[in-house]
């Protein structure tokens, strides 16, 4: 088990210059990779990603996939695209999957109040949730009064994520002080017809409805902002797992940091925008998200994407709000004390840096 002390900061990650970057092969697009072939027959993961279709989140996946990554490392990886992370959690915890990467809040609570075996291997240490209008008079917490906010469902993920955003950025309680449109997935389609002024959005749906509409949207709040420090996402993976599949977990953290890489390299972006057709199938609107998600640092760069400190904050997070509502949600008061390191395994990653 990894001590607190071994978790990285953020301010321990290399800068751009110190990354040695790859050029992504991809037989679409007429690229080729001069690498020798494992010997060993590829062996074979199941994992899940965020959302049906998958989200930008799941994006380093698809590169290792399509890009050949896993092949080279000797893997056949089955992704499975999931709506819920919680269930794609839960799944992993009853072994019909290996791997899932969950919401980071929902698997912090779920090894607190079950005691669960999981441990997380890999992340995304930054959220990319942001609360965007088409008019810029809407641009101030006092203008939200009122207003309808389009989200996917009452207490579904944009709900919640809306929530603290309201509660923590504005001071204004969500179905109180504004009103939530519950529209499932048809948030894009109706901003981008301007029937729709509000809603709660990932980057890369700001891109595409931007572009669709051939308007810009003015972003109110970020969740990073609102609430600064949260973890986002954690591949997580049953200790057991780790045990007994360790040197292909290993094998696969080094196809994700290859991946991670080539996203980072400007060069690299329209083949990449081309890999990204599961998640939006315009190459323009594909590329415009990933250059702003690169931007802001969503994707790891050189590291795990495992940061002590929003580890922390999470942790410190759902105590929070199991205290606040008495159990009912949150992690359950008099649960056992959690630290990083009950959550993260390290030691993984530090295996796979000498893979190449």
């Amino acid at each position: 088990m990894p001590h607190d002390k071994d978790l990285p900061h953020d301010k321990d990650l290399p800068h751009d210059k110190d990354l040695a970057l790859w050029m992504l092969p991809l037989a679409l697009t007429g690229m080729t990779l001069s690498i020798a072939r494992p010997a060993r027959a590829n062996e074979t993961l199941r994992l899940a990603i965020p959302g049906r279709p998958p989200q930008f989140a799941g994006l380093p996946f698809l590169i290792a996939r399509d890009g050949g990554l896993f092949e080279h490392y000797g893997l056949n990886v089955d992704i499975k695209p999931m709506q819920s992370g919680a269930a794609a959690a839960k799944a992993v915890l009853t072994g019909r999957l290996d791997l899932a990467l969950a919401p980071t809040q929902f698997a912090v609570q779920l090894i607190a109040n079950t005691k669960a075996s999981l441990k997380a291997i890999w992340g995304l240490d930054r959220s990319d949730w942001l609360l965007a209008a088409l008019n810029p008079a809407q641009m101030t917490c006092t203008a939200l009064k009122g207003q309808r906010i389009g989200i996917d469902a009452k207490r579904g993920p944009r709900w919640t994520q809306l929530n603290t955003i309201l509660s923590r950025g504005c001071n204004l309680k969500i179905d109180k002080d504004v009103k939530t449109l519950p529209l499932g997935s048809k948030i894009i389609s109706a901003m981008a017809a301007g029937k729709l002024g509000l809603g709660l959005l990932h980057m890369g749906e700001l891109k595409e409805i931007e572009l669709a509409s051939g308007r810009q949207l003015h972003v109110i709040a970020t969740l990073e902002a609102a609430a600064p420090g949260q973890h986002h996402l954690m591949l997580i993976a049953r200790q057991g797992t780790i045990d007994s599949r360790r040197d292909c977990l290993v094998r696969l953290l080094a196809a994700l940091r290859d991946a991670s890489e080539q996203i980072h390299d400007p060069s690299n972006l329209l083949t990449i925008a081309k890999i990204a057709k599961p998640i939006q199938p315009s190459p323009k609107v594909a590329a415009a998200a990933i250059k702003a998600l690169s931007g802001m640092r969503f994707y790891p760069k050189a590291g795990p994407g495992l940061d002590k400190a929003r580890i922390e904050a999470a942790i410190s997070n759902q105590l929070r709000i199991g205290r606040f509502t008495k159990g009912r949600s949150g992690i359950k008061p008099g649960s056992a004390a959690l630290r990083p390191g009950d959550v993260v395994d390290l030691s993984l990653w530090h295996d796979a840096k000498g893979l190449k």
